[in-house]
This record gives C-alpha cells, structure tokens and sequence, in this order.
C-alpha cells in the first residue's frame, strides 16, 4: 500500500504528523532515482534532466516544510546538496532550451542557416564543459553520504518520546503555508514590469505550488486538482520569460567574442528574443490579476481548513 493509500485508509480519518513526514522518504527516493537516471543518460536526456531539476526542488520544499522538527544539521546539508544539484541541472537545462529553439532555425533557417549552426556548435560545447552532474553523483550517492544524512534525518520519527509527532496534520500545516503564501502574495502584487521582479515572483510561485502539493498528498480531501490547473498556468508563462531573458544573456555572452556577420546575427536574435519577452510578460499582466489572487488564496484556504 502507497503512503497515500494508508493516509486515505485511516480509521480515524485523522492524518497526523509522524505520517505526513514520513512522504519525505518518498520524495527523496524519487529525487534519487532521476538522479541515477540522468547520470545514466549521460546527461543527454533533456527531460530526464529536467525532471531531476524538479525532483531536487520538490524534495527542498518538502523538508522546508518540516524543517522546525528535524535534525537541523541533516536538513542543512541535505538542502545544500539539492541545491547543487538543482543548479548543475538548470546551466544545462538552460542550455537545452536554447539548442532547442536553435535548431530549427539551424535546419530551416534560409541565409541564417549556417550562422545559427555555429551558435549551436557553441552551445552544444557549453553544455558538455557545463556538466557537473558526474562529480556530484559521484560525490553524493556514489559515496553513500546522501543516505547517511537521509537516514539520519528521518531517524527521528521512530522516536515514541516526542508527543508533538501525534498531533493533527491539517491545523499545523496551516501554520506553515501561511507565510510562504505572504510571501508569493507580496512578489505577485509588485508591478511585474522588471525582470528581476519576475524572477522573484516565480521563485516564490514554484515554492508556494510544491509546498502545496506536499500538503495535499498528506490531505487525501483537499482541493489541490482544482488550484494545480492555475498555478501550472502561472507557472508556464513565468517559464517562457525565464527562458527568453536567459536567452538574451546568452546571445549577449556569445556575441563578445564573435565578430561580422556572426556577431550581427547573434545581436538579430538577442533583439528579437527581446520583442517575445515583452509579448510574454503582457500575458502575464493578463493572466494574474487581483481577481486571479483573490480565487487561489480562496482556494488555498479550503486545502488548508
């Protein structure tokens, strides 16, 4: 039986904390096995590396959580580790969002053809120099020391001495999505023009959903089905500007050392990339309104009782 299965399965219908962190587990043996798969992959499975770019996070945002009754030593580490895990896999993530949108115009581009091949060839050498999965895995799992730290985290809810592991779920989880909402409420309201302000509403976008979805496989009867649809919503146009002012980083980076006609073409596709982002940020003007977070706080409240 799935921890979801025995939480719905409850006789008492009452989900309480011991079982609510007893998903961490779950969490990170999934952040391992797309760990495993990636470096198998030799990290040239886009999606693979994506979902462990997710994986990582996800398993952050859940031992965030319950981070004030854990192990503070083991939560500090194991944090750390995810998080250089997650940035390894998004340089190279980045990277293949940009060989993507590149390779088309590679293989169809008319007289950019051969410009945008040579920016490829350059992208695809930056990915392989950017790779530094292989030392982490090696590090981190290959070693055993992730599993230690694990181990050593979760030991503590096999103690019986600690009262406050028996408590109701629901009431406490409350407590802990309250500020994480204020946060994403404070970065949704600002004016959303500047780049950097959307970078920071998305950060607190992803915490605030992968946070929810914690509470909402410890809380069989929330209403998460109705709120994912919003914020996977929110979430993809947030990624298009992420991506579009990565590109522009890039293209800028490139551009330094090329030179003619190549440097001309690269300074083309930065000020195009520039025209899709202002496209994409009116889109998001549209889509998050006050309306739009007044009706997910709402619906937030109903999984949070």
């Amino acid at each position: 039986m799935s921890d979801h299965e025995a939480l719905v399965d409850d006789a008492a219908g009452a989900v309480t904390l011991r079982m609510a962190v007893g998903q961490l587990e779950t969490r990170l043996a999934a952040f391992m096995r797309c760990f495993a798969a990636a470096i198998e992959s030799d990290c040239r499975d886009e999606e693979v590396v994506h979902q462990l770019r997710v994986c990582a996070r996800k398993s952050s945002a859940a031992i965030a959580i319950f981070s004030t009754l854990l192990p503070r030593k083991h939560v500090k580490w194991i944090r750390r580790q995810l998080q250089r895990v997650r940035r390894a896999a998004g340089v190279t993530r980045d990277l293949d969002v940009l060989i993507k949108r590149y390779r088309e115009l590679a293989d169809h581009g008319g007289k950019s053809k051969q410009r945008a091949r040579r920016f490829l060839l350059r992208l695809r050498r930056r990915r392989t120099a950017h790779s530094s999965l292989f030392k982490l895995y090696a590090r981190l799992i290959d070693s055993g020391k992730f599993v230690r730290h694990q181990q050593a985290m979760l030991a503590v809810l096999d103690s019986q001495a600690c009262p406050e592991w028996d408590q109701p779920f629901r009431p406490w989880s409350k407590q802990r999505i309250t500020p994480i909402l204020a946060e994403f409420d404070n970065a949704g309201s600002s004016p959303l023009v500047d780049i950097a302000e959307v970078h920071a509403f998305r950060l607190r976008t992803k915490r605030l959903r992968y946070s929810l979805e914690v509470l909402a496989d410890a809380l069989p009867d929330s209403d998460w089905n109705s709120i994912k649809p919003v914020m996977s919503q929110l979430q993809s146009i947030q990624g298009e500007i992420n991506d579009l002012a990565v590109a522009r980083q890039w293209l800028k980076s490139i551009a330094k050392s090329a030179t003619g006609k190549q440097r001309r073409f690269l300074h083309k596709q930065r000020r195009l990339a520039r025209r899709q982002l202002q496209s994409a940020l009116q889109r998001l003007h549209t889509t998050w309104t006050p309306q739009a977070a007044a009706d997910l706080k709402s619906q937030i409240d109903c999984i949070t009782g």
